[in-house]
C-alpha cells in the first residue's frame, strides 16, 4: 500500500478502480474515482453518502442526514431542546394547530436568523428548520440552537 508523509503523519492510499481508501491513523476517508466524498469515519464520526446526501452518525449514536440541497434533517431526535444564549433571542411565538396535535416554536434572533422547532400534540420532537442558525449537540443528544456568529477576520 503506498503511503505519503503529511507534516508529521504518515498516510496509507489504498487505491482502486472504484476510488480510493485515505487512513491516517484510526482515521479513513473514502473517495469515489472522480474524487467526490463517499464516506469516512474520523474521531468516531462516521459518514457515508447516501441518496440524497450524507449520513452522519456521532460516537453516540445521533444521526443526521446533510443534504445535497443544503438542508439538514434529524435522524435522530434529540432528547432536549435549548436555547443557547437567551439574551440573543428577539422574539419567541407558539402557534397550534388548534387540535391539539402539535405546535411551532418560532424563535427570532437579533441578527434576523431564526428556528421553528415542531412538536407532536404529545411534546415529543417532530422537526427542525430554520435561517442563519448555529445548532449544537451535546454528547448526551441535547440540542441547543442560537444565533449564528459570523467570523470576519481581521487584516493587520
Amino acid at each position: 500500500m503506498p503511503k505519503i508523509q503529511l507534516g508529521d503523519q504518515e498516510v496509507d492510499i489504498d487505491v482502486g478502480p472504484d476510488g480510493a481508501e485515505l487512513t491516517v491513523g484510526e482515521s479513513k476517508v473514502k473517495v469515489d474515482a472522480q474524487g467526490s466524498l463517499i464516506g469516512a469515519d474520523v474521531f468516531g464520526t462516521q459518514m457515508e453518502k447516501v441518496e440524497g446526501g450524507m449520513l452522519i452518525t456521532r460516537p453516540n449514536g445521533t444521526k443526521f442526514l446533510m443534504g445535497d440541497d443544503g438542508g439538514y434533517t434529524l435522524m435522530t431526535p434529540p432528547k432536549a431542546v435549548g436555547i443557547s444564549d437567551i439574551s440573543k433571542v428577539a422574539s419567541y411565538t407558539i402557534d397550534t394547530d388548534g387540535n391539539g396535535l402539535g405546535s411551532i416554536h418560532r424563535i427570532t434572533f437579533g441578527d434576523g436568523g431564526y428556528a421553528n422547532i415542531s412538536f407532536t400534540g404529545a411534546g415529543e420532537f417532530a422537526g427542525l428548520s430554520g435561517h442563519h442558525l448555529k445548532q449544537t449537540f451535546t454528547e448526551e443528544n441535547e440540542l441547543f440552537i442560537g444565533q449564528f456568529v459570523e467570523k470576519t477576520e481581521t487584516i493587520q
